[in-house]
């Protein structure tokens, strides 16, 4: 069976899940999520954030996965099995 890969975000209001089968949805969906998190303020003095904002990649993942377990901010990548594939 084949595995398709998410990127789940844990936060007051629920889980949000998006689709990570390949680099660029991996990179679209972080950037997804830090601009979600940045607009309700998680953000503020972090290091490299005016990169991250600019979109740039490696600031975004350096500040999401420095707080990837922070209480509103938890994500994680999870698989989820295509029961139609063999």
């Amino acid at each position: 069976m084949n595995e398709l890969r998410l990127i789940a975000h844990e936060g007051k209001h629920g889980i949000i899940y998006w689709q990570a089968a390949d680099r660029q949805q991996v990179n679209a969906a972080l950037r997804a999520l830090f601009d979600m998190l940045d607009e309700q303020g998680c953000y503020e003095d972090d290091e490299g954030l005016e990169a991250a904002r600019a979109g740039e990649h490696s600031a975004i993942y350096r500040i999401l996965k420095g707080r990837q377990d922070c209480e509103y901010e938890k994500w994680e990548v999870i698989y989820a099995i295509d029961p139609s594939s063999k």
